[in-house]
């Protein structure tokens, strides 16, 4: 997707936090994988993003937003591999909320409305 006018936030960014606002509205700290577990539900005619562009876009919002904060999930088992753990902080909700409302004010994304 292209960003209007250069800047702005694109609708896959939008519903990652739809999701994000969710989930931290939820107490849970969350990984991509459920990340995209989530947009299933959110999005009721299933157009979904893949992982890779999750993944960007959640990298994104760490680094050059500093919207996010993460830590590491270890292993349950011998076996597994250690999992990024992502959450929502103060700045990031509040920019959220923002950007969210907007979206759903200009009528283009139902699926945008922020509780509480």
């Amino acid at each position: 997707m292209r960003r209007p006018q250069g800047n702005g936030l694109v609708e896959n960014e939008l519903r990652v936090l739809a999701v994000a606002v969710r989930l931290h509205q939820e107490k849970r700290r969350w990984t991509t994988a459920e990340l995209l577990d989530e947009l299933l539900r959110l999005d009721k005619q299933k157009q979904t993003i893949n992982e890779a562009t999750a993944y960007r876009i959640v990298t994104r919002f760490c680094l050059d937003h500093e919207y996010l904060n993460y830590s590491w999930r270890l292993p349950t088992s011998y076996h597994g591999r250690p999992s990024r753990q992502f959450h929502l902080n103060p700045i990031g909700l509040k920019a959220a909320k923002a950007a969210l409302n907007q979206a759903f004010a200009e009528g283009n994304a139902p699926w945008a409305k922020v509780t509480r």
